[in-house]
């Protein structure tokens, strides 16, 4: 059995500070694991709760407790007043844990079931919306987009924030500026894709087959691809600041194809034009 914890040397004795968790924040598995492995980095819930986090008078940290999708521990986090994990301890089986207190249970992250037939509506709307002859931009936010078929489609600038994908084909797609910030995609078909100028941040990618697409100029910060297929594919340019990236892609080994700082990506590049 393998287990991951924190080993403190020729300690008397164990110690811990009492704590109330006031809420439960469950983020996507992507957008956990990369909380997990930059804890200093400022994040919008803890922003968006942080009059929740404080020690009151009797000692006691007031505290949020954060979950990922399809994880058993969870982070204990006190911000003091900052956006940042100020004070934090992992908890193992916190899920298990919280069963016992449903009142801290997080609902189920809705979505919204998209058919074919709205599918391809939506797709004739953004096309104008492009084109600047009316319609609407493609906006499939918190959307389940699982088992459609998107291929050849134009969704240029599209948004697929939060959404869910499992099991989509979307080869040959044309999807530059796309957003796909904390997307959920599985065993997904992007083969042949153009993508430059896609934001894949805090995005996954399991399982998904991404043969001989164009992704130039990605931000795939904090995303996870260790189980994508690459094969021919193209990322130059790109940052992969706290991303899971395949092997393969570690072994082609031109690090100026690819930068691993955000901000330094951000302010030194320069977009690239292919729409």
């Amino acid at each position: 059995m393998n287990i991951h914890v924190k080993l403190n040397r020729k300690e008397p004795q164990i110690e811990s500070d009492p704590c109330l968790v006031e809420k439960v924040v469950e983020l996507t598995e992507s957008e956990f694991h990369h909380f997990q492995e930059n804890l200093l980095n400022d994040y919008d819930f803890i922003r968006e709760n942080v009059d929740l986090m404080y020690q009151d008078q009797d000692g006691i940290y007031h505290c949020l407790l954060v979950l990922g999708e399809g994880q058993d521990d969870g982070i204990v986090v006190e911000a003091e007043g900052s956006f940042y994990a100020r004070y934090s301890a992992l908890v193992p089986n916190a899920r298990q844990l919280i069963q016992s207190a449903p009142e801290l249970c997080p609902p189920p992250r809705e979505l919204k079931t998209i058919s074919p037939e709205q599918l391809d509506i939506i797709s004739a709307k953004h096309l104008l919306w492009l084109y600047d002859e009316g319609g609407e931009q493609a906006d499939f936010t918190n959307c389940d987009l699982s088992a459609l078929d998107l291929r050849h489609r134009n969704l240029n600038s599209a948004l697929f924030v939060g959404a869910r994908l499992y099991g989509a084909a979307l080869d040959d797609a044309q999807l530059c500026f796309a957003d796909f910030t904390g997307a959920d995609l599985r065993d997904c078909s992007l083969r042949g894709i153009t993508a430059d100028e896609i934001v894949f941040k805090n995005a996954a990618a399991q399982n998904c087959d991404f043969t001989g697409a164009m992704l130039m100029h990605g931000n795939f910060t904090g995303a996870d691809l260790s189980t994508a297929m690459i094969t021919n594919a193209v990322f130059r340019c790109s940052c992969f600041d706290s991303a899971r990236i395949p092997v393969e892609l570690l072994m082609r080994g031109n690090p100026e194809h690819y930068s691993i700082n955000e901000q330094e990506w951000d302010a030194a590049s320069s977009p690239v034009q292919s729409m």
